[in-house]
């Protein structure tokens, strides 16, 4: 029987279904069956199980026979369905075969259910196979007439005996705009347009005797006397032994006319192929240009003449290896190029880089008989790519040196934790000890160390941008001026110092101590780069950096800055050094020539007063600095060291709450202040502060508090104890600064702020600042 019969079964009783299958098995019928009860069941088994047979029970428990065959007729209706059942009426059998079931077997007679299953699917097969013939029968019929109808070719069908016209297409009737019967029983003698053709007769007896005949262009007239141009070919053959003749007609009135449109197209491709933006070449398969347009005899120089005939690797500066791609593109080895770059050489010699994109010609056979390659000048590209691929390495060195800023500024903080014990209890040391102790030259010296560790940690803060700065409005200019002599003194006789300084200067806002530490160290740096003499110029200017200029630096916007250069003749520097050279600690000094660290504090002071640093550098040419500072519209400030007279420490008896998580720093605090009179309360946290409140009945006059604190900040524990203390003053200090008391580096205004490592005196001193406010 083939493939595996899928048998849906609608019973109820399993024996049943058992003996049912039992009988399929002994009429040699090879299946897989699905066995359902109940009607939803039923109609899913349908849509699932997809079955090639329905064997189901007439009666059922919640389910009729009648209601399953009308759910399968439904479903799928060439799915044979034989009844199964115990007993049936006559009635009821001939109702049930009117409905659709295919047959009806009873179950005293199961024997009976191999054949009756066998010939079920043999009737479904001779059916479906005569309806297969018929549709293909119907199809053919189907899709000759369609084509016939469709067609848009005019066609006439003529009696071979009699040339009388049998049948005639929509068309033909509407290419010469007669009526159906116009046509059908004539001769197509006696038809008009073939009539005033004056070529039909010929026609006739030339296709009765060769059987074919065929016009390029015969001229006929519409019924609208309309002149068109037909193509006319004519064919013989035999249907049931009648001879037939075929006659198709296709009007070339269109074809003519595009013809012509060709030559005028062509015309205007010629136009649009020598206006295109790019430039177009062909070459055939010896290498030798056959075509290009004026856009790339313009972009090479060269006229036609010069370029046609030639090989096309000629105007290419990689001649060499461009000759054997082209031969071996054109041999089909290598693939066409695909956004190739190559550079040209002009005819006056100069050269461009260039993008190629190429696509092969071949002929009818698939041959390749030459290549079509357009040609891009890609130089503003190149200059783009430049100018993205700087910008990215600007980025890259942002966010290293950012990332560095972080890592020392995180060093600076515990640290100078450190620097401030080591400092602090030494000067105690100092003070306790009596006149001529030779324990005093020994913490002397250790006092000049941690001195020179904090100088370190400040230019690491300088460098992290962590330091607070004590902005004002200056004149550049007259910084310089004040700075003349000294800088003088520190480049020396051999080194010749120019200073060219803009008359109209605009002021800037930095702090002006820091800024003189930058211009220091670039003083020094350029002093180290000539050795044996040389000439420093400093110079300031006015700019506005435009879009141009910052689409190609990155942390420099738009808008008005102040700019100071400072440039030497000395040895310059090779790209490798140039990179790294606001890195801390990097030098290439001798060892213990320097720290390592100028260039990175100018770097960080800079970066800090809301400018940028730029170097501009060669080996053997010498070096500039570029600082640009924003130029501000602000009146000008005074400003100048504090010089605080006599040796005197202050002294007070007020109520100080020390909030410090470094043990060790905390416990010094205490020693300083309780040796100058005052009462003190100490915590290592935020959480320990509010219960040293809650318990203390007096008034605190003053909390000094670390701002970095784990847990809570200083300043958010100063905002929760001002509700319980509001006469409280506050005094801050830290190892670096840090953005609760500071605004962009800059010491908010009205916060008292001390800086690790502090000293014994300048503790005193600005507790008693603070508390006097």
């Amino acid at each position: 029987m083939g493939k595996e019969l899928h048998i849906l079964m609608l019973e109820d009783v399993p024996a049943d279904a058992a003996l049912m299958q039992h009988e399929l098995h002994k009429a040699g019928i090879e299946f897989i069956t699905q066995c359902v009860e109940r009607g939803e069941d039923f109609k899913k088994g349908i849509e699932e199980f997809a079955p090639d047979l329905i064997l189901a029970d007439f009666t059922l428990p919640s389910f009729d026979g009648l209601s399953a065959l009308a759910i399968a007729r439904e479903e799928c209706p060439d799915v044979p369905f034989i009844f199964v059942t115990g007993s049936i009426s006559e009635e009821m059998a001939v109702e049930c075969m009117k409905s659709g079931a295919t047959d009806y077997v009873l179950k005293d007679h199961l024997i009976r259910i191999g054949p009756a299953v066998k010939g079920a699917l043999e009737r479904k097969r001779t059916r479906e196979e005569q309806e297969r013939a018929e549709e293909v029968l119907r199809v053919s019929d189907i899709r000759y007439r369609r084509l016939f109808e469709s067609a848009k070719d005019g066609i006439l069908l003529l009696n071979g005996d009699t040339a009388e016209i049998t049948d005639v297409n929509p068309y033909m009737v509407e290419v010469l705009g007669y009526h159906y019967d116009e046509f059908l029983g004539r001769k197509l003698c006696d038809v008009s347009p073939f009539k005033e053709a004056g070529k039909t007769q010929t026609f006739f007896r030339e296709i009765q005797k060769e059987g074919y005949v065929c016009y390029e262009n015969l001229s006929l007239k519409t019924k609208e006397k309309k002149p068109i141009d037909v193509e006319f070919i004519s064919n013989a053959y035999y249907v049931d032994g009648r001879k037939v003749i075929q006659c198709n007609i296709r009007d070339i009135t269109g074809r003519k006319r595009a013809e012509e449109a060709l030559g005028r197209s062509e015309t205007k491709f010629d136009e649009l192929f020598n206006d295109a933006p790019v430039g177009y070449f062909e070459y055939d398969n010896q290498g030798r240009v056959t075509r290009v347009n004026r856009t790339e005899l313009e972009m090479l120089g060269h006229t036609l003449e010069e370029m046609v005939g030639q090989p096309v690797w000629k105007s290419v500066v990689e001649e060499d290896e461009t000759h054997h791609q082209t031969l071996a593109k054109l041999a089909g080895t290598m693939p066409p190029s695909r956004g190739v770059e190559r550079t040209y050489r002009r005819r006056d010699g100069t050269t461009f880089p260039a993008l190629i994109e190429d696509r092969l010609l071949k002929d009818s056979e698939g041959k390749i008989v030459g290549i079509r390659s357009t040609i891009q000048n890609i130089t503003e590209r190149k200059r783009m790519e430049k100018e993205k691929a700087l910008l990215e390495e600007q980025l890259r060195e942002s966010q290293k040196m950012e990332a560095m800023g972080r890592l020392a500024g995180g060093i600076a903080h515990d640290f100078n934790n450190l620097l401030t014990i080591i400092k602090g209890y030494s000067q105690l040391f100092l003070l306790d000890m009596k006149k001529g102790d030779p324990m005093g030259r020994g913490i002397e010296q250790i006092q000049k160390a941690t001195q020179r560790a904090a100088d370190l940690i400040r230019q690491l803060l300088a460098f992290s941008r962590r330091q607070v700065m004590e902005m004002k409005v200056l004149d550049l200019n007259s910084l310089l001026r004040d700075l003349d002599k000294m800088l003088r003194r520190v480049i020396g006789e051999d080194i010749v110092l120019a200073t060219l300084l803009a008359e109209d200067l605009g002021r800037v806002k930095a702090d002006p101590g820091q800024l003189g530490q930058v211009l220091m160290n670039l003083i020094v740096n350029s002093r180290d780069a000539m050795p044996t003499g040389g000439k420093l110029t400093l110079e300031t200017a006015n700019v506005v950096l435009d879009e141009e200029y910052v689409r190609t630096h990155i942390d420099l916007p738009l808008g008005r800055y102040v700019v100071l250069s400072v440039s030497d003749t000395g040895m310059g520097m090779i790209p490798e050094v140039k990179e790294r050279v606001f890195e801390p600690f990097f030098t290439t000094k001798e060892k213990d020539k320097g720290t390592g660290l100028g260039l990175s504090t100018a770097y960080g002071i800079v970066k800090q007063s809301g400018g940028n640093i730029l170097v501009y550098s060669e080996p053997g040419k010498g070096t500039t600095f570029k600082i640009y500072l924003p130029r501000v519209d602000e009146p000008l400030e005074e400003w100048g060291e504090m010089v605080v007279e006599g040796r005197e420490l202050p002294r007070g008896k007020e109520t100080i709450l020390i909030v410090e998580d470094f043990e060790e720093v905390r416990q010094l605090a205490v020693q300083v202040l309780e040796r100058q009179g005052y009462k003190i309360l100490e915590a290592a946290n935020g959480n320990a502060t509010l219960e040293v409140c809650k318990r203390h009945k007096g008034q605190i006059h003053l909390m000094m508090t670390d701002v970095v604190m784990p847990g809570m900040s200083g300043r958010e524990l100063a905002d929760r104890i001002k509700s319980m203390h509001p006469e409280m003053k506050v005094l801050y200090t830290s190892g670096h600064a840090d953005d609760t008391i500071v605004h962009y580096g800059v010491l908010r205004d009205g916060v008292n702020y001390i800086q690790k490592p502090f000293t014994m005196e300048g503790l005193a001193r600005k507790v008693r600042e603070a508390l006097d406010k």
